[in-house]
């Protein structure tokens, strides 16, 4: 319809391996969250792999030339149609629309990617700011579970990776994707260690190296 000015897809990857899987699981897991912010209509995210929009939206903003640099050109991008306040961004879940890429091929590109995500996620509204807080101190908790040496703890972690579970695994049923449970629990182990790390990462040293180049 005319009042929608960009479509966000989900992308997955390649999961050979299980360094592979985590990314994949991780990718569906992020844009899952996106969506469910947008339906609120706060903007969190998007992926520049599986994206389009409206020529006349793009045009009508200035098009990236008149979007303030960053280096999640597509998230500016998007803040900027939000911020015409007069259309719909949208994530719809369409086997049809996914997009299967190539994962990050070691730990010292994938720090690269998410510190320019995260970087990037600087630019967010408040709503971003709140899911990411609570993220972070939800998985701050999770890291001390381990010292309370209770079953309390150990119900509380489990009943986050449940939550976790269930939550996306609907949308691999959608995509007509195979949610496997090793790749899934490797993922968990890899989420919780990130988005605590990330944070801080960031808020101390803001510098990102994309494409060979410094920013």
């Amino acid at each position: 319809t005319k009042d929608v000015a960009m479509i966000s897809g989900y992308t997955t990857q390649h999961d050979k391996t299980l360094f592979e899987a985590m990314q994949s699981v991780d990718f569906v897991y992020l844009l899952s969250v996106a969506g469910g912010v947008m339906n609120l209509n706060k903007p969190m995210s998007c992926i520049g792999n599986n994206m389009s929009y409206r020529k006349s939206v793009y045009e009508e903003v200035g098009g990236y030339n008149s979007v303030k640099f960053s280096v999640t050109e597509d998230f500016a991008l998007l803040m900027a149609m939000y911020k015409l306040n007069k259309y719909k961004i949208i994530h719809p879940v369409d086997k049809d629309l996914l997009v299967v890429s190539k994962p990050c091929k070691n730990i010292k590109s994938l720090f690269h990617q998410k510190k320019r995500w995260g970087v990037g996620g600087l630019q967010s509204e408040f709503a971003g700011f709140a899911v990411m807080a609570s993220g972070w101190i939800s998985h701050l908790c999770i890291l001390f579970l381990p010292f309370l040496f209770s079953s309390t703890a150990f119900y509380i972690f489990l009943f986050k990776i449940m939550t976790d579970y269930f939550f996306i695994a609907p949308v691999y049923k959608k995509l007509n994707l195979k949610l496997n449970l090793k790749h899934f629990l490797v993922f968990e182990i890899y989420f919780v260690i990130y988005v605590f790390l990330l944070p801080v990462i960031v808020l101390t040293n803001k510098k990102v190296v994309w494409k060979g180049r410094e920013f």
